[in-house]
């Protein structure tokens, strides 16, 4: 009796985990999408999702070619970035779009600065026109903040490197990136 309790709540937890992975991401996945992925599997992947090739309407279209994934119900969940433009090609970076994507430590794109810093090390914070670009060291992680969630003394410097500490714990993830390279 032990024995098939056992075994029963061993399936449930093997069943659980391997649902989770289609949306846990791991420094070398995003879901059921790997470092290994090819532009032409995703849909096979996610097969009641739809992909989408993101129109650019510029010169530059053909070289850096975009698609977004869409759930059945229309929302966005991820823009996937290949290594070329063939359809063979690598996806060599994902912007997670939906929350539905997380890590095991629970970050995902409504999380709050607080749980990277506390649940994270830093490789590197650099500053650009409108954002504080975090790479999370190890992970393949890169966070955006937008500036204006910064204190006024850093904010409006732009000489000022900007420091983990600088950071408000209730500063919101504007953009997440995990680079597959």
């Amino acid at each position: 009796m032990r024995k098939g309790f056992l075994i029963l709540c061993i399936s449930i937890l093997f069943a659980c985990q391997s649902t989770n992975d289609e949306y846990l991401i791991t420094s070398s996945s995003v879901g059921l999408i790997s470092d290994d992925t090819r532009i032409n599997e995703v849909a096979g992947l996610y097969p009641d999702d739809s992909l989408r090739t993101i129109n650019l309407d510029n010169k530059l279209a053909d070289i850096n070619k975009k698609y977004e994934l869409y759930s059945a119900e229309g929302d966005p969940l991820l823009v996937l970035e290949p290594t070329g433009t063939a359809d063979t090609s690598k996806i060599a970076q994902v912007e997670v779009i939906s929350p539905l994507f997380k890590t095991r430590k629970g970050l995902h794109t409504d999380s709050k600065f607080k749980k990277v810093y506390d649940n994270y090390e830093i490789s590197s914070i650099q500053r650009t026109l409108v954002n504080v670009i975090i790479n999370l060291k190890k992970e393949g992680i890169f966070l955006a903040i937008d500036n204006e969630s910064l204190p006024d003394d850093v904010q409006y410097d732009d000489d000022a490197m900007v420091k983990a500490t600088q950071i408000p714990d209730d500063a919101a993830i504007k953009y997440f990136w995990v680079n597959l390279n």
